[in-house]
């Protein structure tokens, strides 16, 4: 997805966009952002390797909301807000969301654990 190859323009926004409040737009921005993270040349692999998680995670959570959605066409139809936004923010919020849902499993795990 080099759909924002533009991530230089991203950075420049003068006053970026407020983030989407719709969970699949969300979800749509997350995966639009992560992807275009983990195609970044200059990056670490490490990074590239996290954003290629994130981007996975999204891309399941978009398809359990919309299995029939027309991925590319909804992407296209975002990117004008996307080049809106504050990439460093998205990338944040981004990455907390899906963490909490880590953290959540995790915790199950934990309290399986003990009570065994």
């Amino acid at each position: 997805f080099m759909l924002l190859s533009a991530i230089a323009l991203l950075a420049q926004a003068a006053q970026p966009a407020p983030l989407a409040t719709d969970p699949l737009t969300k979800d749509l921005h997350c995966l639009a952002a992560t992807s275009a993270l983990a195609g970044v040349p200059e990056a670490d692999e490490g990074t590239k390797q996290g954003a290629l998680v994130l981007a996975t995670y999204y891309l399941g959570r978009i398809d359990g909301r919309a299995p029939n959605l027309d991925l590319g066409a909804r992407l296209r139809q975002e990117q004008p807000k996307l080049e809106a936004m504050d990439m460093e923010t998205l990338l944040k919020s981004c990455a907390a969301e899906a963490q909490a849902r880590m953290d959540a499993v995790q915790k199950i795990g934990e309290q399986e654990t003990a009570g065994k």
